[in-house]
This record gives structure tokens, sequence and C-alpha cells, in this order.
């Protein structure tokens, strides 16, 4: 039996789940070219996480097969196994924050439009957070004074 022409409309590539996991470790160790062993390693420090079977088989998924690519780039640039994991951390962190972001964004879009924007705020409202000149961070000529100056002052010592 043929599938209908209705039920093909409806199905798209959108539908794919690229977080399920479907291929077994010799699967993955044929498409990557990667070692059993390593992938098992890759797993112990956290780099993947690979679902499970009722069975306890691991099941890699087409994201897993994507952060093995990157995994191994990194690794061809000399990065260790804990550079890569904090590299993936900050990256997932930032995708997150990016995502918070473009919501936010939106959101303050749909906002009425008489209502402004915290930092389209009046410029006599700007000056108000400003940080007054007595308490502004000292210059880099002032910096460079302090840490020439010996101890004790520099200036007519009175230990002699």
């Amino acid at each position: 039996m043929s599938v209908s022409s209705g039920r093909e409309a409806e199905f798209s590539r959108s539908h794919i789940r690229r977080d399920l996991g479907v291929y077994s470790i010799s699967v993955v160790v044929e498409l990557t070219g990667l070692g059993a062993g390593t992938l098992r390693s890759f797993e112990r420090v956290g780099l993947l996480a690979p679902a499970r079977t009722t069975g306890g088989t691991r099941r890699y998924s087409d994201d897993d097969l994507a952060r093995l690519s990157k995994i191994v780039k990194l690794m061809e640039e000399g990065i260790n196994l804990c550079g890569i994991s904090r590299i993936l951390t900050l990256e997932t962190e930032n995708a997150t924050l990016r995502a918070e972001n473009a919501a936010l964004r939106s959101e303050l879009g749909r906002a009425a439009p008489d209502q402004a924007a915290p930092d389209q705020a009046a410029p006599d409202q700007a000056a108000h957070h400003q940080v007054p000149h007595d308490r502004a961070a000292p210059d880099q000529t002032t910096l460079s004074r302090r840490q020439t100056t010996p101890p004790g002052g520099g200036r007519g010592s009175s230990a002699r």
C-alpha cells in the first residue's frame, strides 16, 4: 500500500526529531570513524549522553552526531577534553541566553508604542545614572604613578 498524498503533504523535515536516539554504537563507529571505546570515554567524562534502551543499549541521535563532530574538531585544534567540555557548556548557555533575549525583545516589540524601551530613556534620566567624577575609576596615569611609587611613600623617607 502506498501512503496517501495528503499524509505526504503533512510530513516535512521539520517533524523529524533530531534528539531521538536511533543509532547503535556500531553504526556511530562506522559513521564517524571513532572507536567504541572513545565514544564510551566521551560519555564517561560527560561530553555525550546518548539515550538508552530499556535493556541499557546506547542509542545516539542526530544531535549526538553533531556534537561528536564538534568534539572531534576541537580535539584536532589541540583542546583537551576538559576544555572541550567547558566550551560546549558555554555554547549551550550562550544559545539559551540568546533565545531568552530574542523572546524578551519580541515581547518588548509587542508592548504599546507609547511605552519607551529602557535603553531609550530620556537624556536627563540617563545622566542620573552616571558615576560622579570623584568616584570614577582612576585614569591610567594615576595607576602608573601608584604602581611605581616605592614602599614608604618614596619622598624623603625618615628611615635612614
